[in-house]
């Protein structure tokens, strides 16, 4: 295996143990320097990419390093024959770190990073692409409703959940604890109204057939899917 793929494979094996989805890394130590000592070249060791400026993030499927122009043809020569994708700063059509980290950003996904090495305005910044866009039309009415009942949002995840890359990694959880969480909700809630979420509907409709007062939220796909996590903020309540 190339050395860099193994080291890769090494720190997927940490995220996976740490509950990590994304991990960032920068170029930096302590003091923000760009031309960093050999501790704290831990982008170089993970990509295998030496010039002074770029940045790493790693996922459980992709790797990628971002630099600017003045390393275009290095970073290509030195990334050859690893798994490491180059994305080009600063050209047309290519994602920053954060439009890429945004993107892969997943409903509940945990972003890992050494904060000894990074500043307030990374954090600031990741939050601000992180934030919620205004919800309009249908999702716009559905979040109003929401807002004057007692709602309740119920998020059923399967899909990639029940994929070989997750395997073991999740427990999938049965009728009887949606049961025993929709008993307690009534206990607590005055005449709950229950919005389900779901990626597989059919499945959901099914397994839920026994739940009075829901509403099945259907029209968020593809690219519109993190609109449902955004409805789901809305309710009073969640399971």
């Amino acid at each position: 295996m190339n050395l860099v793929n193994a080291r890769i494979a090494a720190l997927r094996e940490q995220m996976k143990a740490w509950n990590v989805d994304i991990y960032y890394v920068p170029t930096s130590d302590f003091h923000e320097t760009e031309y960093v000592s050999d501790y704290f070249k831990c982008r170089e060791y993970i990509t295998g990419f030496t010039g002074s400026a770029g940045v790493a993030v790693i996922t459980p499927t992709e790797a990628g390093l971002w630099t600017d122009g003045r390393y275009f043809i290095q970073a290509d020569h030195q990334l050859s024959g690893s798994e490491v994708k180059l994305f080009r700063e600063g050209v047309e059509g290519v994602p920053t770190v954060f439009d890429y980290i945004s993107s892969v950003a997943f409903d509940g996904a945990r972003i890992g990073f050494d904060g000894r090495v990074v500043n307030v305005r990374f954090v600031d910044k990741l939050k601000e692409e992180l934030v919620f866009p205004p919800l309009t039309g249908e999702n716009h009415s559905i979040a109003n409703k929401m807002k004057n009942e007692n709602s309740v949002s119920i998020h059923v995840r399967r899909g990639d959940y029940l994929s070989q890359t997750y395997a073991g990694r999740f427990l999938c959880l049965g009728r009887d604890y949606y049961e025993e969480a929709v008993r307690i909700i009534k206990e607590k809630i005055e005449d709950p109204v229950f919005y389900l979420f779901s990626e597989d509907e059919e499945y959901v409709r099914s397994e839920f057939s026994w739940l009075d007062n829901k509403t099945m939220v259907n029209i968020n796909t593809g690219n519109d899917s993190f609109k449902d996590m955004q409805l789901m903020s809305k309710c009073k309540a969640n399971i």
